[in-house]
C-alpha cells in the first residue's frame, strides 16, 4: 500500500505594519463562551478559587489559600466588619471588572464565611480564613453574564489574599472529519469534526512589569510572530490537518486598570496585543476570530498552548 503525503503549509499574510501610535485593544468582552479550559491554563486552580471576567482569569492556588504558618486561635480571628472592609474591591479593581465586562457594575456585599484550613476533624487547631462574596450589580439595569458574584479571600488576621491574574485568549479550530472507525477511535465515532483550541496565557504581575527596558514596536511584533509561527508549526506536525492559514492583523496597546497609586489615581498595567486572524474560505459568512499573542513591554511573550477536546474524553 502506498501513501500520499501532502505537506501542510502555513501562510501568514501581513496586512499591516506596526504603526507609530498603535490602536487600543477594546474587545475585552469578546471571548468564546464555549471555552471551559481555564484550569488547564492556570495550574493549581479549582472552581471555588477561580473565576474569569472577559480576558482575565483570577485564581488563588491551594498553597496561597493554605499557607504553612502558625495558626491563630478562634478568639484572635479578625472581626467580620474588618474583613468586609479590607475585601471590598477598590476603584482600580472595579475599573478592571467594568473593563472586562464592558458594563458599568457596582459591588454589593452578600456574605462572609469563616472557613477552617485543612481537615478540622484531624487537626486540633487547623487555622482559618475568611471567604467574602460580593455581588455584581449593573448600575444602569439590565442582565449580567455569569459569574454574577465574585469570591474574595482574607486571612484570619484580616489581611487580603489577592488573586493572581492571568491575561488569556483562545480561538477554536475544527480538524478534518475523522473516518468513522469505532474500534480505532470509539470516542469520536459520531463526531463530525474534532475541535482544538489555540490558547494564549500571560501571568500578570504588579505595575513593576512596566520595565525600564522597553522594546520597540517592531521588536514586539517580531516576538509575537515568532511565537505564533512556532505554535502553528507544532499544530501541523501533531495534527496533520489541512492547511490552516493565518494573517497578521496588527499590534494594539492593552491597558488594564491595576492598582491605586499613592496619589489616589488608578495605575495601569500596559501589555501589547499582537493579533492574528484565520483566513476562512470565501463561502464562510461569519468573520474569522482574532487570536492574540500577549507581549509585555520588555518582550515577555504569553505561553501558547494547543488543547485538544479529545484529550478530555
Amino acid at each position: 500500500m502506498r501513501f500520499l503525503l501532502v505537506p501542510v503549509v502555513l501562510c501568514i499574510w501581513e496586512s499591516a505594519s506596526v504603526a507609530q501610535t498603535p490602536p487600543e485593544f477594546r474587545d475585552w468582552n469578546q471571548f468564546p463562551a464555549s471555552f471551559h479550559w481555564q484550569h488547564e491554563l492556570v495550574s493549581g486552580s479549582n472552581d471555588e478559587q477561580t473565576f474569569q471576567l472577559g480576558h482575565v482569569i483570577f485564581s488563588c492556588s491551594d498553597s496561597m489559600m493554605n499557607p504553612q504558618q502558625k495558626s491563630i486561635p478562634l478568639e484572635a480571628v479578625a472581626p467580620v466588619a474588618q474583613v468586609v472592609a479590607v475585601s471590598e474591591p477598590d476603584a482600580a479593581y472595579l475599573a478592571l471588572i467594568n473593563q472586562q465586562r464592558q458594563q458599568k457594575l457596582a459591588c454589593q456585599f452578600q456574605k462572609a464565611r469563616l472557613v477552617p484550613l485543612g481537615d478540622s476533624e484531624l487537626v486540633d487547631n487547623p487555622g482559618f480564613r475568611w471567604e467574602v462574596t460580593w455581588k455584581l450589580i449593573p448600575i444602569y439595569g439590565g442582565l449580567i453574564e455569569a459569574p454574577s458574584r465574585i469570591q474574595l479571600f482574607v486571612s484570619a488576621e484580616g489581611k487580603p489574599i489577592p488573586h493572581k491574574r492571568y491575561l488569556i485568549d483562545a480561538v477554536s479550530l475544527k480538524l478534518p472529519r475523522p473516518k468513522p472507525d469505532p474500534e480505532v477511535n470509539p470516542r469520536f465515532r459520531h463526531t463530525q469534526a474534532p475541535k482544538i483550541w489555540l490558547c494564549s496565557t500571560l501571568k500578570l504581575g504588579t505595575e513593576k512589569t512596566r520595565s525600564q527596558h522597553s522594546l520597540s514596536l517592531t521588536e514586539i511584533q517580531d516576538r509575537g510572530k515568532k511565537a505564533f509561527q512556532e505554535m502553528i508549526d507544532l499544530l501541523h506536525s501533531k495534527s496533520q490537518a489541512d492547511s490552516f492559514q493565518f494573517r497578521f492583523v496588527n499590534v494594539q496597546s492593552a491597558r488594564l486598570p491595576w492598582s491605586m497609586g499613592a496619589d489616589g489615581k488608578i495605575a495601569f498595567l500596559n501589555v501589547w496585543a499582537v493579533n492574528f486572524q484565520s483566513v476562512k474560505a470565501k463561502e464562510t459568512q461569519t468573520p474569522a476570530d482574532i487570536f492574540t499573542v500577549w507581549v509585555t513591554p520588555d518582550g515577555t511573550v504569553s505561553r501558547l498552548q494547543i488543547l485538544d477536546e479529545r484529550d478530555r474524553n
